[in-house]
């Protein structure tokens, strides 16, 4: 911590002195008062699923721990997701005969984040996904089947029944003498002058507003801000109109608190929207990632824009630069098929199929024609790009050669019945937030840890980069909430 920052909060809590009781919200960092109204080693801000994982581990170490959630239920996105986590080195891929490894995992996610990602966040969430991993099956993780999913260059990718999982998480949290309050909001942190840590957090709820000491530190895990139009506004312009489904709390709350001490941000500038959300979507349920499975994406006009290879996160960029940011998925029977065996839960072609959101033609002209598209035209895409798949392997248009990410061979689109599904880019999450390091610790704009403060989940910045790897928002929430909490309990 750089002398000008100690000097100013010091300053602050000069000024601040004397109080007690409730502490005013204000603007200005709030100092320790004389006497709080209660007292905790750990306040955990968000009962998500990293809030709870960090709980419970704390729990189970021996501490006093504090769990306050502003909604009326626990779960916050975690809840809503669709549930993938990728992890590494699990019984599930030694039983499936699946080579991964620590390395394996950082490479995928490094890659896909353009390697603009901290090194040392990714490392760190990859060395502890094999022990996460084996902690959460004995701790109420529920699994909606042992089918791995691919998740960068190997199966790896868990499907968690989130409802189930979270339910138990809770229960377990009560059982393990979590106190956990819902309907309970954090405000503004609190900060110790003297021993130059945060030290608490200020808390509201319908029964008033209250100071809570955290000996060892306050864990903020509040989610992002997808729902807050004015951070959207201010750090990428472009998404503050943009659809949303997340949980109803991710409104930028812990991201404020952080930055009022000082916090540095990473990955702002790579928000982003993700593709293929139907047209008129309401949950994380109403898309269809069939292009993962050898679909062809094209525009208004019929034609392609984009290598469909890349993360849905960077197809949602070019989906809404396209007229009315509207694009179609095209595919045949044969991938269909596979679509079918690869996805079991949200992002499914049955689930689409079934909310008539599917359109069936005989002839790759009939379903163009369904679908308000040039026939003429598509079928010259379908032509172009078909005579690559058989030939070279690679589209010769924005080279694609792969289904998603490395993993896969493009397909020619030629077994009728053919399918397309109109499809937009919606947000879903921020994927950044308050700097992080490896410890789950927070750093200042200097690149100092600011003692006392730690943050897990989708208010943490710096381990996706310019964009994510399938299946590691959700497990990023829960193995930096592990992390953050083996953190305190080896302090």
């Amino acid at each position: 911590m750089t002398a000008n920052r100690r000097a100013f909060l010091k300053s602050a809590g000069l000024f601040m002195a004397g109080m007690s009781g409730a502490a005013a919200v204000s603007a200005m960092p709030t100092a320790r008062p004389e006497k709080f109204d209660e007292s905790f080693d750990v306040v955990v801000l968000g009962a998500g699923g990293a809030g709870l994982t960090a709980a419970i581990r704390l729990a189970e170490g021996g501490k006093k721990v504090l769990l306050a959630e502003k909604l009326a239920f626990c779960g916050g996105s975690s809840l809503i997701c669709g549930g993938g986590v990728a992890v590494t080195e699990t019984d599930l891929q030694k039983k499936a005969g699946i080579k991964d490894s620590v390395d394996t995992l950082y490479e995928d996610i490094m890659r896909t984040g353009g390697q603009l990602n901290d090194k040392a966040v990714v490392r760190a969430y990859a060395e502890a996904s094999p022990a996460y991993y084996t902690w959460a099956m004995k701790h109420g993780m529920v699994l909606n089947t042992e089918n791995l999913s691919q998740s960068g260059s190997v199966p790896r990718n868990l499907s968690v029944n989130t409802q189930k999982s979270i339910d138990a998480w809770t229960k377990l949290a009560k059982k393990l003498g979590v106190d956990l309050r819902t309907n309970t909001k954090g405000e503004r942190l609190v900060y110790d002058a003297e021993k130059k840590r945060i030290c608490g957090v200020v808390l509201s709820s319908k029964a008033g507003t209250r100071t809570v000491e955290a000996k060892d530190g306050v864990i903020i895990a509040t989610g992002g801000f997808a729902r807050n139009k004015a951070l959207l506004e201010k750090y990428v312009p472009r998404m503050k109109n943009a659809s949303t489904i997340c949980a109803m709390g991710c409104d930028g709350d812990g991201l404020k608190m952080a930055l009022a001490y000082g916090a540095d941000v990473a990955d702002m500038p790579y928000i982003k929207a993700t593709f293929a959300f139907n047209l008129k979507a309401t949950s994380i349920r109403d898309a269809c990632w069939v292009f993962r499975d050898g679909a062809i994406v094209l525009n208004k006009e019929g034609k392609r824009f984009c290598n469909e290879e890349i993360s849905k996160k960077d197809i949602g960029d070019y989906v809404l630069d396209q007229p009315d940011a509207v694009a179609f998925n095209l595919y045949d029977s044969a991938i269909r098929e596979d679509a079918i065996t690869m996805d079991e839960s949200g992002g499914s072609v049955t689930y689409s199929e079934k909310k008539g959101l599917v359109l069936k033609g005989d002839t790759i002209e009939e379903v163009a024609k369904k679908a308000g598209l040039d026939p003429k035209v598509v079928r010259e895409t379908v032509d172009r790009y078909n005579e690559d798949a058989k030939t070279t392997g690679v589209d010769r248009d924005f080279g694609r050669k792969h289904l998603v990410d490395i993993s896969g061979k493009i397909r020619p689109i030629e077994k009728a019945p053919f399918y397309i599904f109109p499809a937009t880019a919606v947000l879903i999450s921020t994927y950044c937030g308050v700097k992080i390091n490896g410890k789950a610790e927070v750093a200042d704009v200097f690149g100092d840890v600011i003692p006392g403060l730690y943050a897990a989940g989708e208010v943490t910045g710096g381990f996706h980069g310019r964009s994510y790897l399938g299946s590691t928002a959700f497990g990023k929430a829960l193995i930096f909430g592990y992390i953050a909490a083996e953190t305190i309990l080896k302090a």
